[in-house]
């Protein structure tokens, strides 16, 4: 948890915990939380590039903070895709943390033979396989450490269909924090043309009938809406 002054430097969203568990389908004791909100940080300042040389230092705590708050809810979300339980996905979640940390500090990551998103991944799938090949057969677990390099790992066989279901879950945490990050930047109006048109999925003349806009306006303000989108997603999933 990072304290008062810390946050108050960071650039960040406040997302009501409601919403969180709406999106998300669930929320651990390890997100930032403060009187019913959770703490998102921004996407437009952050990148694996600049994270990754802020957390070189282990004393950086803030970088830390702002590398669990991006990256723990795609964990969680992917690990509940694969059958995790609720009940077991915060430690899949916080051993694939510690194991990434484990491995990022004894210089295992190496961007030049693959993506942090592959090298997480491949983590994150060898804890979710860890836990569903064994849960149930002893009374206490305890996962393998095997992040012993930056491809697939050795030990497990990773399918298609695994990738597909990370990568989905990925593009699914960076669109919905776009979103939000869009919703900061528009007004309101446009937000509710988006949500009614592109994701209700509602006609145009519907949406000008409930919102008193022209069915013009309408159009327009979804195409500004789906323009930004594109232009965050394309500049965040790079960056990321």
């Amino acid at each position: 948890m990072i304290s008062t002054a810390e946050a108050s430097c960071l650039p960040i969203i406040l997302v009501h915990r409601s919403l969180w568990v709406e999106k998300y389908g669930h929320i651990s004791d390890n997100e930032d939380q403060c009187n019913g909100w959770v703490r998102l940080p921004t996407l437009n300042t952050i990148t694996s590039t600049t994270l990754l040389a802020s957390i070189k230092d282990t004393r950086n705590h803030s970088a830390w903070q702002r590398f669990d708050s991006l990256y723990r809810p795609m964990i969680v979300g992917y690990a509940l895709k694969r059958g995790v339980k609720p009940s077991d996905v915060d430690d899949v979640a916080q051993e694939t943390l510690i194991a990434f940390q484990k491995g990022y500090q004894a210089g295992r990551f190496d961007h030049n033979k693959g993506s942090l998103r592959s090298w997480i991944f491949s983590i994150v799938e060898h804890k979710v396989c860890d836990l569903l090949r064994h849960k149930g057969r002893r009374k206490e677990f305890v996962f393998r450490d095997r992040t012993c390099g930056t491809g697939v790992v050795a030990g497990i066989e990773i399918s298609g269909e695994s990738w597909s279901l990370w990568d989905e879950e990925w593009k699914r945490q960076i669109r919905e924090r776009c979103e939000i990050e869009m919703a900061r930047q528009v007004a309101a109006q446009t937000m509710e043309v988006y949500q009614l048109v592109v994701k209700d999925r509602l006609a145009t003349e519907e949406v000008a009938r409930r919102l008193g806009m022209s069915p013009g306006a309408v159009y327009s303000a979804k195409h500004r809406a789906l323009k930004m989108m594109r232009e965050l997603f394309r500049k965040y999933d790079e960056g990321l």
